[in-house]
């Protein structure tokens, strides 16, 4: 699901709102020769504001993964490269942390 407001703020100025959300059902992970381990459900939300001035140029805040959700897309259990013995540990693939910036754009 996604949302954007954009309006006028004076004469030349342009304000704009933007937020998206994704949900992600539980599932499971490690078919195949792997042990089937679940992974959890979990959401993700951006959002962002700003502003562009006549001329195309744009500055914005943005923040992604606004909750600082940790979205787990695979795991299992594996042995280091290079291992010579048979000891495994479990590991994951994890999204990226919450992220906050400020982005400068310019429309052609």
């Amino acid at each position: 699901m996604r949302g954007e407001y954009e309006t006028a703020l004076t004469e030349g100025l342009t304000g704009t709102l933007f937020a998206a959300a994704r949900h992600v059902g539980g599932s499971n992970s490690g078919f195949g020769e792997g042990e089937v381990l679940p992974r959890p459900a979990y959401t993700l939300v951006d959002a962002s504001a700003g502003v562009t001035m006549r001329g195309g140029v744009g500055i914005d805040l943005f923040v992604t993964n606004l909750f600082d959700a940790v979205p787990v897309f695979g795991q299992e259990f594996t042995t280091s490269p290079g291992n010579t013995t048979a000891t495994s540990y479990f590991s994951y693939l994890v999204g990226p942390p919450r992220t906050v910036g400020i982005r400068l754009t310019k429309a052609l």
